[in-house]
């Protein structure tokens, strides 16, 4: 195949998990559930300010459509 015929795309892919998370769900479910959802809404703003798609998951996974959108996503 000739190289002309393939079109190259850089991409990024992020996935969050929780440290500790049955430690914390032994603990209280209720609240680390509440809380969990709560980051994972700020987090998904985020991602979504910075032409990010999050992909539905108990974490976070999410795909941004170039490593410069994660930079600014990530780095305030």
């Amino acid at each position: 195949m000739a190289q002309d015929q393939f079109k190259r795309k850089l991409t990024t892919i992020f996935s969050a998990d929780v440290a500790g998370y049955s430690r914390l769900m032994g603990k209280d479910e209720a609240a680390t559930v509440k809380t969990l959802e709560q980051y994972k809404g700020i987090m998904s703003e985020l991602i979504r300010q910075h032409r990010g798609r999050v992909i539905d998951s108990p974490g976070i996974i999410c795909w941004l459509s170039s490593p410069a959108w994660w930079m600014r996503c990530s780095v305030p």
